[in-house]
């Protein structure tokens, strides 16, 4: 899962094993709020987070610089 620099809003939840995201967090906020055991998963812009499926619990953090390449069939 990657975050550029547009805003992403993360949800964890330990018990379902699930994330959930959206670019709006109002959205998230009217979706769960009536659900329990969801927490914020804080993510900086330009970060990945790397998820293993066997423990979902244990993701990583890792920084990406974008890299704009020119569109196929343009000239520069």
């Amino acid at each position: 899962m990657l975050k550029g620099n547009k805003p992403l809003e993360l949800r964890i939840h330990r018990r379902h094993r699930a994330v959930l995201y959206a670019s709006d967090p109002a959205f998230l906020d009217a979706v769960l709020a009536d659900e329990r055991g969801w927490r914020p998963l804080p993510l900086e812009p330009m970060t990945m987070l790397v998820f293993r499926h066997e423990s979902l619990m244990e993701f990583s953090r890792e920084s990406f610089t974008f890299i704009a390449q020119r569109k196929r069939g343009k000239a520069p």
